[in-house]
Protein backbone atom coordinates (compact mmCIF):
# COMPACT_ATOMS: atom_id res chain seq x y z
CA UNK A 1 0.00 0.00 0.00
CA UNK A 2 1.76 3.42 -0.75
CA UNK A 3 1.17 6.51 0.54
CA UNK A 4 -1.78 7.98 -0.54
CA UNK A 5 -3.55 4.75 0.25
CA UNK A 6 -2.05 4.76 3.61
CA UNK A 7 -3.17 8.05 4.54
CA UNK A 8 -6.84 7.03 4.13
CA UNK A 9 -7.04 3.64 6.04
CA UNK A 10 -5.06 5.50 8.82
CA UNK A 11 -7.80 8.34 8.90
CA UNK A 12 -10.55 5.29 8.96
CA UNK A 13 -8.25 3.88 12.27
CA UNK A 14 -7.25 6.75 13.81
CA UNK A 15 -11.44 8.42 13.96
CA UNK A 16 -13.46 5.24 13.16
CA UNK A 17 -16.18 7.87 13.44
CA UNK A 18 -15.03 10.95 11.24
CA UNK A 19 -17.25 9.42 8.12
CA UNK A 20 -19.92 11.01 10.77
CA UNK A 21 -21.13 14.44 11.57
CA UNK A 22 -20.48 15.88 8.06
CA UNK A 23 -16.69 15.48 8.04
CA UNK A 24 -16.70 14.28 4.02
CA UNK A 25 -14.60 11.20 5.44
CA UNK A 26 -11.39 10.89 6.32
CA UNK A 27 -9.34 12.94 4.19
CA UNK A 28 -9.22 15.96 6.77
CA UNK A 29 -6.44 14.39 8.30
CA UNK A 30 -4.32 13.94 5.08
CA UNK A 31 -5.35 15.47 2.38
CA UNK A 32 -3.14 15.94 -0.87
CA UNK A 33 -0.50 18.70 -0.55
CA UNK A 34 -1.85 21.85 -2.95
CA UNK A 35 0.00 23.09 -5.96
CA UNK A 36 0.80 26.16 -3.64
CA UNK A 37 1.67 25.54 -0.48
CA UNK A 38 0.98 28.03 2.56
CA UNK A 39 1.75 26.84 6.27
CA UNK A 40 0.19 29.77 7.45
CA UNK A 41 -2.11 28.14 10.82
CA UNK A 42 -5.02 29.90 10.75
CA UNK A 43 -6.35 27.80 13.74
CA UNK A 44 -6.15 24.75 16.06
CA UNK A 45 -9.37 22.69 16.46
CA UNK A 46 -10.78 19.05 17.67
CA UNK A 47 -12.38 16.70 15.95
CA UNK A 48 -13.65 13.52 17.17
CA UNK A 49 -11.48 13.94 20.35
CA UNK A 50 -8.43 14.80 18.59
CA UNK A 51 -6.71 18.00 18.09
CA UNK A 52 -6.19 19.16 14.39
CA UNK A 53 -4.15 22.17 12.71
CA UNK A 54 -5.99 23.92 9.88
CA UNK A 55 -3.08 25.65 7.69
CA UNK A 56 -4.12 28.39 5.20
CA UNK A 57 -3.52 26.25 1.85
CA UNK A 58 -6.39 24.06 3.49
CA UNK A 59 -4.28 21.22 4.70
CA UNK A 60 -4.78 19.62 8.38
CA UNK A 61 -2.30 17.92 10.59
CA UNK A 62 -3.69 15.85 14.11
CA UNK A 63 -1.89 17.02 16.56
CA UNK A 64 -0.73 15.55 20.35
CA UNK A 65 -2.85 15.34 22.79
CA UNK A 66 -1.52 17.57 26.01
CA UNK A 67 -2.64 15.40 27.65
CA UNK A 68 -1.08 12.60 27.14
CA UNK A 69 2.23 13.77 26.26
CA UNK A 70 2.00 14.55 30.21
CA UNK A 71 1.17 10.91 30.74
CA UNK A 72 4.09 9.85 29.18
CA UNK A 73 6.68 12.44 31.11
CA UNK A 74 5.55 11.06 34.24
CA UNK A 75 6.17 7.07 33.02
CA UNK A 76 9.53 7.86 31.30
CA UNK A 77 10.47 11.19 32.86
CA UNK A 78 14.52 11.11 32.09
CA UNK A 79 16.68 10.02 35.17
CA UNK A 80 18.58 13.42 35.19
CA UNK A 81 17.09 16.56 33.01
CA UNK A 82 19.65 18.60 31.96
CA UNK A 83 22.36 15.90 32.88
CA UNK A 84 25.09 16.98 30.46
CA UNK A 85 24.60 21.02 29.91
CA UNK A 86 27.78 22.20 32.47
CA UNK A 87 29.59 20.38 30.03
CA UNK A 88 29.14 22.77 27.42
CA UNK A 89 30.08 25.39 29.57
CA UNK A 90 28.87 28.87 29.38
CA UNK A 91 30.28 31.03 26.52
CA UNK A 92 29.70 34.19 24.52
CA UNK A 93 26.85 33.32 22.28
CA UNK A 94 27.40 34.30 18.76
CA UNK A 95 24.30 36.97 18.13
CA UNK A 96 23.20 34.41 15.09
CA UNK A 97 23.81 30.46 14.91
CA UNK A 98 22.47 28.74 11.36
CA UNK A 99 22.95 25.36 11.44
CA UNK A 100 20.91 24.34 8.52
CA UNK A 101 23.88 22.77 6.50
CA UNK A 102 24.01 19.75 8.68
CA UNK A 103 20.52 19.05 8.28
CA UNK A 104 18.55 16.20 5.71
CA UNK A 105 16.06 16.98 3.59
CA UNK A 106 12.83 18.18 5.12
CA UNK A 107 9.80 15.89 5.22
CA UNK A 108 5.73 15.38 5.43
CA UNK A 109 4.62 13.63 8.52
CA UNK A 110 1.65 11.48 8.56
CA UNK A 111 -1.05 10.76 11.14
CA UNK A 112 0.23 12.92 14.23
CA UNK A 113 3.98 11.30 14.07
CA UNK A 114 5.70 14.97 14.61
CA UNK A 115 7.80 13.99 17.41
CA UNK A 116 8.88 10.70 15.70
CA UNK A 117 10.19 12.92 12.54
CA UNK A 118 11.23 16.10 15.37
CA UNK A 119 13.67 13.56 17.14
CA UNK A 120 14.87 11.43 13.86
CA UNK A 121 15.93 14.82 11.95
CA UNK A 122 18.11 15.08 15.26
CA UNK A 123 19.86 12.33 14.95
CA UNK A 124 20.28 12.40 10.96
CA UNK A 125 21.73 15.82 11.99
CA UNK A 126 24.44 14.70 14.64
CA UNK A 127 25.46 12.20 11.90
CA UNK A 128 25.65 14.39 9.58
CA UNK A 129 28.22 16.97 11.88
CA UNK A 130 29.96 14.06 13.09
CA UNK A 131 30.35 11.75 10.24
CA UNK A 132 29.93 14.01 7.29
CA UNK A 133 27.18 11.37 6.04
CA UNK A 134 23.58 12.65 4.76
CA UNK A 135 21.65 9.41 6.68
CA UNK A 136 18.20 8.77 5.61
CA UNK A 137 16.78 7.39 8.65
CA UNK A 138 13.52 5.47 8.82
CA UNK A 139 11.06 7.14 10.81
CA UNK A 140 8.76 4.27 10.16
CA UNK A 141 10.90 1.65 12.82
CA UNK A 142 11.15 4.32 15.38
CA UNK A 143 7.76 4.73 15.37
CA UNK A 144 7.38 0.80 15.53
CA UNK A 145 9.47 0.65 18.54
CA UNK A 146 7.99 3.60 20.00
CA UNK A 147 4.59 2.15 20.09
CA UNK A 148 5.61 -1.62 20.83
CA UNK A 149 7.36 -0.27 23.05
CA UNK A 150 4.81 1.26 25.14
CA UNK A 151 3.03 -0.31 28.77
CA UNK A 152 -0.40 -0.20 29.99
CA UNK A 153 -0.40 0.71 33.92
CA UNK A 154 -2.87 -2.01 34.24
CA UNK A 155 -1.42 -4.06 37.22
CA UNK A 156 -1.26 -7.61 35.65
CA UNK A 157 -2.73 -7.10 32.49
CA UNK A 158 -4.84 -10.18 31.01
CA UNK A 159 -2.03 -11.75 29.10
CA UNK A 160 -4.40 -11.76 26.07
CA UNK A 161 -5.79 -8.04 26.48
CA UNK A 162 -3.27 -5.66 23.81
CA UNK A 163 -0.86 -3.76 26.36
CA UNK A 164 1.06 -1.73 23.57
CA UNK A 165 0.10 0.10 20.62
CA UNK A 166 -0.20 -0.24 16.88
CA UNK A 167 3.54 1.21 15.45
CA UNK A 168 1.97 2.36 11.84
CA UNK A 169 0.63 5.96 13.48
CA UNK A 170 -0.02 7.95 16.43
CA UNK A 171 1.79 10.54 18.61
CA UNK A 172 3.89 9.96 21.27
CA UNK A 173 6.42 12.25 23.93
CA UNK A 174 9.57 13.94 22.68
CA UNK A 175 11.65 12.41 26.34
CA UNK A 176 10.16 9.45 25.71
CA UNK A 177 11.44 9.03 22.05
CA UNK A 178 14.67 10.57 22.26
CA UNK A 179 15.23 8.03 25.45
CA UNK A 180 14.56 5.09 23.22
CA UNK A 181 16.89 6.31 20.25
CA UNK A 182 20.17 5.42 22.59
CA UNK A 183 18.42 1.84 23.34
CA UNK A 184 17.52 1.25 19.98
CA UNK A 185 19.07 1.34 16.69
CA UNK A 186 17.56 3.17 13.40
CA UNK A 187 18.12 1.13 9.63
CA UNK A 188 18.27 3.80 6.46
CA UNK A 189 14.98 4.69 5.02
CA UNK A 190 15.22 2.35 1.99
CA UNK A 191 15.23 -1.01 4.36
CA UNK A 192 11.75 0.12 5.43
CA UNK A 193 10.11 2.94 3.42
CA UNK A 194 7.92 5.33 4.66
CA UNK A 195 5.31 4.73 2.26
CA UNK A 196 4.42 1.27 2.34
CA UNK A 197 2.39 0.68 5.32
CA UNK A 198 -0.11 -2.26 5.82
CA UNK A 199 -3.26 -1.25 7.12
CA UNK A 200 -4.10 -3.58 9.97
CA UNK A 201 -7.41 -2.92 9.86
CA UNK A 202 -7.96 -2.64 14.00
CA UNK A 203 -11.14 -1.61 15.29
CA UNK A 204 -10.15 0.77 18.23
CA UNK A 205 -14.10 0.85 19.51
CA UNK A 206 -13.98 -2.20 20.60
CA UNK A 207 -12.24 -3.74 23.60
CA UNK A 208 -8.82 -4.06 23.37
CA UNK A 209 -9.49 -7.58 25.06
CA UNK A 210 -11.89 -8.30 21.78
CA UNK A 211 -10.42 -10.29 19.19
CA UNK A 212 -9.61 -8.24 16.19
CA UNK A 213 -8.07 -5.80 18.92
CA UNK A 214 -6.35 -7.40 21.36
CA UNK A 215 -2.23 -8.71 21.71
CA UNK A 216 -2.53 -10.96 18.95
CA UNK A 217 -3.93 -8.51 16.54
CA UNK A 218 -1.69 -6.22 17.74
CA UNK A 219 1.28 -8.62 16.87
CA UNK A 220 0.15 -9.29 13.80
CA UNK A 221 0.34 -5.71 12.75
CA UNK A 222 3.34 -4.76 14.45
CA UNK A 223 5.18 -7.79 13.62
CA UNK A 224 4.58 -8.76 10.25
CA UNK A 225 7.33 -9.37 8.26
CA UNK A 226 5.95 -6.19 6.19
CA UNK A 227 6.07 -3.68 8.97
CA UNK A 228 9.01 -4.99 11.03
CA UNK A 229 11.11 -6.46 8.40
CA UNK A 230 14.11 -8.80 8.71
CA UNK A 231 15.85 -5.95 6.52
CA UNK A 232 15.32 -3.31 8.77
CA UNK A 233 16.52 -5.46 11.41
CA UNK A 234 19.66 -6.32 10.29
CA UNK A 235 20.54 -3.02 9.13
CA UNK A 236 19.74 -1.11 12.43
CA UNK A 237 22.72 0.27 13.17
CA UNK A 238 22.37 4.05 13.98
CA UNK A 239 21.96 4.99 17.63
CA UNK A 240 22.17 8.42 19.59
CA UNK A 241 24.39 7.61 22.64
CA UNK A 242 23.49 10.40 25.28
CA UNK A 243 20.07 12.12 24.83
CA UNK A 244 20.48 15.76 27.65
CA UNK A 245 17.40 17.50 28.50
CA UNK A 246 16.37 21.17 29.40
CA UNK A 247 15.80 21.77 32.65
CA UNK A 248 11.94 22.67 33.42
CA UNK A 249 13.70 26.02 34.93
CA UNK A 250 15.46 26.96 31.81
CA UNK A 251 12.21 26.06 29.58
CA UNK A 252 10.93 29.56 29.38
CA UNK A 253 14.72 30.91 28.63
CA UNK A 254 15.91 31.11 25.10
CA UNK A 255 19.35 31.57 26.66
CA UNK A 256 19.53 27.89 27.03
CA UNK A 257 18.83 27.05 23.60
CA UNK A 258 20.73 29.23 22.18
CA UNK A 259 23.67 27.62 24.32
CA UNK A 260 23.34 24.61 22.83
CA UNK A 261 22.59 26.09 19.31
CA UNK A 262 25.81 28.21 19.54
CA UNK A 263 27.32 25.05 20.49
CA UNK A 264 26.66 23.16 17.26
CA UNK A 265 23.21 20.99 18.64
CA UNK A 266 19.98 21.23 17.23
CA UNK A 267 17.46 20.88 19.62
CA UNK A 268 14.00 19.45 19.00
CA UNK A 269 11.23 20.69 21.12
CA UNK A 270 7.53 20.08 21.89
CA UNK A 271 4.96 23.28 21.92
CA UNK A 272 2.00 23.67 22.47
CA UNK A 273 -0.02 25.18 19.33
CA UNK A 274 -3.21 27.09 20.66
CA UNK A 275 -5.31 28.81 17.86
CA UNK A 276 -4.10 30.74 14.58
CA UNK A 277 -1.01 32.89 14.05
CA UNK A 278 -1.80 36.35 15.51
CA UNK A 279 0.35 38.18 13.07
CA UNK A 280 0.52 36.26 10.12
CA UNK A 281 1.78 38.60 7.48
CA UNK A 282 5.07 39.53 10.06
CA UNK A 283 7.22 36.38 8.30
CA UNK A 284 7.07 34.94 11.78
CA UNK A 285 4.85 32.45 13.36
CA UNK A 286 4.09 33.83 16.68
CA UNK A 287 1.80 31.40 18.99
CA UNK A 288 -1.67 32.00 19.34
CA UNK A 289 -3.98 31.90 22.17
CA UNK A 290 -6.96 30.06 21.33
CA UNK A 291 -8.94 28.00 23.77
CA UNK A 292 -8.02 24.48 21.61
CA UNK A 293 -4.79 23.77 21.97
CA UNK A 294 -3.16 20.62 20.72
CA UNK A 295 1.04 19.26 20.62
CA UNK A 296 3.38 19.31 18.05
CA UNK A 297 7.20 18.81 17.88
CA UNK A 298 10.00 19.88 15.72
CA UNK A 299 13.43 21.19 15.28
CA UNK A 300 15.18 24.07 15.99
CA UNK A 301 18.37 24.43 13.60
CA UNK A 302 19.22 28.20 13.93
CA UNK A 303 18.56 31.39 15.90
CA UNK A 304 18.83 35.15 14.77
CA UNK A 305 18.64 37.01 18.75
CA UNK A 306 18.66 40.67 17.29
CA UNK A 307 15.15 39.26 15.41
CA UNK A 308 14.04 36.96 18.31
CA UNK A 309 13.64 34.01 16.14
CA UNK A 310 14.18 30.65 16.01
CA UNK A 311 15.13 28.83 12.87
CA UNK A 312 12.45 25.79 12.80
CA UNK A 313 12.22 22.59 10.69
CA UNK A 314 9.01 21.36 10.50
CA UNK A 315 7.49 18.26 9.15
CA UNK A 316 4.21 19.62 6.73
CA UNK A 317 6.85 19.82 3.73
CA UNK A 318 9.16 22.56 2.82
CA UNK A 319 8.03 26.27 4.58
CA UNK A 320 8.25 28.67 1.18
CA UNK A 321 6.91 31.67 2.66
CA UNK A 322 9.40 33.28 4.50
CA UNK A 323 12.41 32.86 1.61
CA UNK A 324 14.14 30.71 4.08
CA UNK A 325 15.10 27.25 2.32
CA UNK A 326 11.83 25.46 3.26
CA UNK A 327 12.45 26.40 7.15
CA UNK A 328 10.02 28.21 9.55
CA UNK A 329 10.54 31.02 11.33
CA UNK A 330 9.11 31.02 15.10
CA UNK A 331 9.32 34.14 17.50
CA UNK A 332 10.91 33.57 21.10
CA UNK A 333 7.45 34.12 22.36
CA UNK A 334 7.28 30.43 22.25
CA UNK A 335 9.96 29.87 24.55
CA UNK A 336 9.18 33.18 26.53
CA UNK A 337 5.50 32.34 26.63
CA UNK A 338 5.62 28.67 28.12
CA UNK A 339 4.62 27.11 24.94
CA UNK A 340 7.47 24.78 24.91
CA UNK A 341 6.84 21.61 26.96
CA UNK A 342 9.91 19.80 26.36
CA UNK A 343 13.12 20.41 24.67
CA UNK A 344 16.07 17.93 23.93
CA UNK A 345 19.46 17.27 22.33
CA UNK A 346 21.94 14.85 21.27
CA UNK A 347 25.37 14.78 22.40
CA UNK A 348 26.76 12.22 20.20
CA UNK A 349 25.46 9.37 17.79
CA UNK A 350 27.07 6.04 16.64
CA UNK A 351 27.22 3.91 13.52
CA UNK A 352 27.36 0.49 15.71
CA UNK A 353 29.91 -2.17 13.89
CA UNK A 354 30.18 -4.59 12.94
CA UNK A 355 26.47 -5.49 12.51
CA UNK A 356 24.07 -6.26 12.86
CA UNK A 357 23.55 -7.03 16.49
CA UNK A 358 21.83 -9.50 17.73
CA UNK A 359 19.72 -7.77 20.13
CA UNK A 360 17.38 -6.31 17.50
CA UNK A 361 17.34 -10.02 15.98
CA UNK A 362 16.09 -11.25 18.58
CA UNK A 363 12.51 -8.86 18.37
CA UNK A 364 9.99 -10.43 16.14
CA UNK A 365 7.78 -13.29 15.95
CA UNK A 366 9.26 -16.61 16.72
CA UNK A 367 7.84 -19.84 15.59
CA UNK A 368 9.15 -21.75 19.38
CA UNK A 369 9.99 -25.18 19.90
CA UNK A 370 10.56 -26.38 23.18
CA UNK A 371 11.42 -30.13 24.06
CA UNK A 372 8.47 -30.45 20.81
CA UNK A 373 5.74 -28.09 22.45
CA UNK A 374 4.86 -25.43 19.66
CA UNK A 375 3.70 -22.10 19.78
CA UNK A 376 4.37 -18.52 19.35
CA UNK A 377 6.88 -16.16 20.97
CA UNK A 378 6.19 -12.07 20.19
CA UNK A 379 9.07 -10.14 21.36
CA UNK A 380 8.20 -6.71 20.99
CA UNK A 381 10.77 -4.99 23.17
CA UNK A 382 13.74 -4.48 25.56
CA UNK A 383 13.08 -4.52 29.03
CA UNK A 384 14.25 -1.88 31.06
CA UNK A 385 12.39 0.77 29.48
CA UNK A 386 9.79 1.83 32.08
CA UNK A 387 10.80 3.34 35.61
CA UNK A 388 9.24 1.11 38.57
CA UNK A 389 7.18 4.51 39.32
CA UNK A 390 5.71 4.07 36.26
CA UNK A 391 4.72 0.20 36.71
CA UNK A 392 3.18 0.26 40.33
CA UNK A 393 6.47 -0.83 41.45
CA UNK A 394 7.20 -3.39 39.36
CA UNK A 395 10.46 -3.75 37.83
CA UNK A 396 10.31 -3.55 33.88
CA UNK A 397 10.90 -7.11 32.69
CA UNK A 398 8.67 -7.08 30.24
CA UNK A 399 9.79 -8.48 26.81
CA UNK A 400 6.10 -9.95 24.72
CA UNK A 401 3.64 -12.30 24.92
CA UNK A 402 3.73 -16.52 24.28
CA UNK A 403 0.68 -18.78 22.84
CA UNK A 404 1.19 -22.20 23.46
CA UNK A 405 -0.28 -24.94 21.79
CA UNK A 406 -3.08 -24.97 24.17
CA UNK A 407 -3.92 -21.92 22.47
CA UNK A 408 -3.63 -20.07 26.01
CA UNK A 409 -1.84 -16.28 25.73
CA UNK A 410 1.38 -16.09 28.71
CA UNK A 411 3.00 -12.77 29.13
CA UNK A 412 6.77 -13.20 28.79
CA UNK A 413 9.35 -11.70 30.70
CA UNK A 414 13.17 -11.84 30.76
CA UNK A 415 16.08 -9.79 29.13
CA UNK A 416 18.23 -9.45 25.89
CA UNK A 417 21.94 -8.29 25.98
CA UNK A 418 24.15 -8.47 22.73
CA UNK A 419 23.02 -12.27 21.42
CA UNK A 420 21.96 -13.90 24.61
CA UNK A 421 17.81 -14.11 25.61
CA UNK A 422 16.77 -14.70 28.73
CA UNK A 423 12.98 -15.39 29.69
CA UNK A 424 10.20 -16.83 31.46
CA UNK A 425 6.68 -18.01 31.05
CA UNK A 426 4.71 -19.33 33.73
CA UNK A 427 2.32 -22.03 32.48
CA UNK A 428 -0.02 -21.75 35.38
CA UNK A 429 0.02 -18.23 35.83
CA UNK A 430 -0.32 -16.79 32.65
CA UNK A 431 -1.08 -12.98 33.22
CA UNK A 432 2.44 -12.22 34.78
CA UNK A 433 3.32 -8.92 36.39
CA UNK A 434 6.22 -6.70 34.58
CA UNK A 435 8.33 -7.92 37.64
CA UNK A 436 7.58 -11.19 37.50
CA UNK A 437 10.35 -14.12 36.89
CA UNK A 438 8.73 -17.22 37.57
CA UNK A 439 7.99 -20.61 35.24
CA UNK A 440 9.88 -21.90 32.63
CA UNK A 441 13.29 -20.08 32.63
CA UNK A 442 14.72 -20.20 28.60
CA UNK A 443 18.35 -19.17 28.04
CA UNK A 444 19.06 -18.98 24.65
CA UNK A 445 21.33 -17.33 21.82
CA UNK A 446 20.30 -15.99 18.44
CA UNK A 447 22.62 -17.24 16.19
CA UNK A 448 25.48 -14.67 14.91
CA UNK A 449 25.29 -16.44 11.60
CA UNK A 450 21.73 -17.05 11.23
CA UNK A 451 19.87 -14.36 12.57
CA UNK A 452 16.39 -16.30 11.89
CA UNK A 453 17.19 -18.64 14.02
CA UNK A 454 17.60 -18.80 18.06
CA UNK A 455 18.48 -22.06 20.59
CA UNK A 456 19.02 -22.91 24.15
CA UNK A 457 17.68 -24.47 26.63
CA UNK A 458 14.92 -24.31 29.21
CA UNK A 459 14.74 -25.26 32.72
CA UNK A 460 11.20 -26.62 34.09
CA UNK A 461 9.91 -25.23 36.85
CA UNK A 462 7.35 -27.88 37.59
CA UNK A 463 9.85 -30.98 37.27
CA UNK A 464 12.88 -29.63 37.94
CA UNK A 465 14.36 -31.25 34.64
CA UNK A 466 16.62 -29.14 31.82
CA UNK A 467 15.12 -29.37 28.20
CA UNK A 468 16.63 -27.90 24.79
CA UNK A 469 14.59 -25.78 22.70
CA UNK A 470 14.67 -23.23 19.78
CA UNK A 471 13.25 -20.72 17.50
CA UNK A 472 12.79 -20.07 14.12
CA UNK A 473 11.00 -17.27 12.06
CA UNK A 474 11.24 -19.69 9.22
CA UNK A 475 9.06 -23.25 9.56
CA UNK A 476 9.19 -25.15 11.88
CA UNK A 477 12.43 -28.18 11.61
CA UNK A 478 11.24 -31.83 11.05
CA UNK A 479 13.27 -35.00 11.74
CA UNK A 480 13.24 -38.47 11.05
CA UNK A 481 12.82 -40.49 14.24
CA UNK A 482 15.11 -43.24 15.53
CA UNK A 483 14.12 -47.02 15.57
CA UNK A 484 12.45 -48.46 18.99
CA UNK A 485 12.61 -46.40 22.13
CA UNK A 486 14.39 -43.70 23.20
CA UNK A 487 17.93 -44.94 24.16
CA UNK A 488 21.80 -44.36 23.94
CA UNK A 489 21.14 -45.23 20.26
CA UNK A 490 18.81 -42.65 19.40
CA UNK A 491 21.33 -40.19 18.72
CA UNK A 492 22.83 -42.53 16.02
CA UNK A 493 22.48 -41.13 12.48
CA UNK A 494 22.93 -38.44 10.56
CA UNK A 495 21.96 -35.31 11.41
CA UNK A 496 21.46 -31.68 9.51
CA UNK A 497 23.25 -29.28 12.57
CA UNK A 498 23.26 -25.55 12.75
CA UNK A 499 25.19 -24.14 15.41
CA UNK A 500 25.25 -20.17 15.45
CA UNK A 501 24.54 -19.87 11.28
CA UNK A 502 27.63 -22.42 10.60
CA UNK A 503 26.24 -25.63 8.38
CA UNK A 504 26.94 -29.29 8.44
CA UNK A 505 26.25 -32.19 8.24
CA UNK A 506 27.03 -34.75 12.20
CA UNK A 507 27.14 -38.35 11.62
CA UNK A 508 27.07 -40.25 15.28
CA UNK A 509 28.05 -43.61 13.80
CA UNK A 510 29.33 -45.56 17.27
CA UNK A 511 28.24 -45.83 21.12
CA UNK A 512 30.49 -48.36 23.63
CA UNK A 513 28.44 -48.90 26.82
CA UNK A 514 29.58 -47.95 30.40
CA UNK A 515 32.38 -50.00 31.75
CA UNK A 516 31.91 -49.42 35.44
CA UNK A 517 34.66 -46.75 36.28
CA UNK A 518 37.01 -47.09 33.26
CA UNK A 519 33.91 -45.65 31.20
CA UNK A 520 30.80 -44.06 33.53
CA UNK A 521 28.86 -43.24 30.80
CA UNK A 522 28.18 -44.34 27.40
CA UNK A 523 30.53 -42.98 24.62
CA UNK A 524 29.97 -41.69 21.03
CA UNK A 525 31.69 -41.28 18.36
CA UNK A 526 31.52 -39.88 15.02
CA UNK A 527 32.07 -37.26 12.71
CA UNK A 528 31.22 -33.71 11.76
CA UNK A 529 31.87 -32.40 7.78
CA UNK A 530 31.52 -28.36 8.14
CA UNK A 531 29.62 -27.05 4.82
CA UNK A 532 32.30 -27.26 1.73
CA UNK A 533 35.19 -29.18 4.00
CA UNK A 534 36.44 -31.87 5.41
CA UNK A 535 34.97 -34.21 7.92
CA UNK A 536 36.56 -33.93 11.34
CA UNK A 537 35.86 -36.21 14.40
CA UNK A 538 33.80 -35.67 16.54
CA UNK A 539 33.39 -37.84 20.35
CA UNK A 540 31.33 -37.43 23.11
CA UNK A 541 29.36 -38.71 26.08
CA UNK A 542 25.55 -39.76 27.03
CA UNK A 543 24.18 -38.94 30.25
CA UNK A 544 23.27 -41.96 32.38
CA UNK A 545 20.22 -40.54 34.10
CA UNK A 546 18.56 -39.00 31.13
CA UNK A 547 19.42 -40.80 27.77
CA UNK A 548 18.07 -37.66 26.14
CA UNK A 549 21.38 -35.51 27.40
CA UNK A 550 24.41 -35.71 25.26
CA UNK A 551 27.96 -33.92 25.68
CA UNK A 552 29.89 -34.10 22.56
CA UNK A 553 33.55 -32.40 20.81
CA UNK A 554 33.82 -31.31 17.34
CA UNK A 555 37.84 -31.20 16.48
CA UNK A 556 37.76 -28.42 14.32
CA UNK A 557 41.32 -27.43 12.80
CA UNK A 558 41.17 -23.89 15.25
CA UNK A 559 40.54 -25.78 18.65
CA UNK A 560 38.31 -28.27 20.33
CA UNK A 561 34.76 -27.36 20.26
CA UNK A 562 31.98 -28.23 23.10
CA UNK A 563 28.47 -28.76 22.57
CA UNK A 564 25.71 -29.56 25.38
CA UNK A 565 22.41 -30.93 23.75
CA UNK A 566 18.85 -32.28 24.65
CA UNK A 567 16.89 -34.61 22.25
CA UNK A 568 13.54 -33.46 22.16
CA UNK A 569 10.45 -35.21 24.30
CA UNK A 570 7.59 -34.85 22.48
CA UNK A 571 8.84 -35.08 18.88
CA UNK A 572 10.95 -37.22 16.87
CA UNK A 573 14.74 -36.51 15.55
CA UNK A 574 15.49 -33.04 16.98
CA UNK A 575 18.28 -32.51 18.60
CA UNK A 576 19.54 -28.20 20.22
CA UNK A 577 21.02 -26.96 23.04
CA UNK A 578 24.10 -24.84 23.29
CA UNK A 579 27.69 -25.05 22.46
CA UNK A 580 30.68 -22.60 23.09
CA UNK A 581 33.80 -21.49 21.13
CA UNK A 582 36.73 -19.84 23.05
CA UNK A 583 34.65 -19.08 25.79
CA UNK A 584 31.59 -17.24 24.06
CA UNK A 585 28.47 -19.05 24.18
CA UNK A 586 26.50 -19.68 21.54
CA UNK A 587 22.88 -22.02 20.48
CA UNK A 588 23.15 -24.89 18.23
CA UNK A 589 20.00 -27.04 16.88
CA UNK A 590 19.90 -30.19 14.93
CA UNK A 591 17.42 -32.28 12.71
CA UNK A 592 17.93 -36.13 11.87
CA UNK A 593 17.76 -36.96 8.90
CA UNK A 594 19.06 -40.64 8.15
CA UNK A 595 20.91 -43.29 8.88
CA UNK A 596 24.55 -43.20 8.60
CA UNK A 597 26.01 -43.44 5.13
Amino acid sequence: MKRKDAKRWIATCLISTCLAAGLGGCEWLFPEPPATQDQTVVGVTEIDGIPVVELADGRTFPLDRLDNWEEYVDRFAPDAPGTGLMAIGPKDRPEAVDLRPYQTSIKEQWGGTCVQFATTAALEARFRRVYASQLDLSERFGQLLQKMSHLTEELQPQASCRENQLGAWGGGNLTYQMQLFTRYRLPLESHLPYDDIVDPNIDWEASRCAAGTNQDAMDDANLSPVNLSQLALENARFRAELAVFCPEGSLRDPAWYETVMASGYEVAFSAALCGADPTPLNRIWDPGTGGDCGGHAMLMVGYRHTDRVFIVKNSWGEDRRFGESGYTLMSYDWVEGGFVREAGYFTAAAADTPFPYQDHMLLGRWNLDHDGWKGTLDIYRFSGLFTSMALHGENDWRLGTYWGHDGVARRVNGRIEDHEIEFWIDWDTPNLDYGDRQGLHFTGYAFTQDPVTVAGTMSDNRDGQTYAFYGTKDDFLVGLPAAGPVGTSSFIGRWEMNHDGWQGVLEFDDVQLPLMAIMPSPVITGTYTPEGGAPVPVAGQISNSNPREIWFDVSFVGGMQSFHGFLHSHEAGILAGTTDWHGTPFGFVARRVGSVE
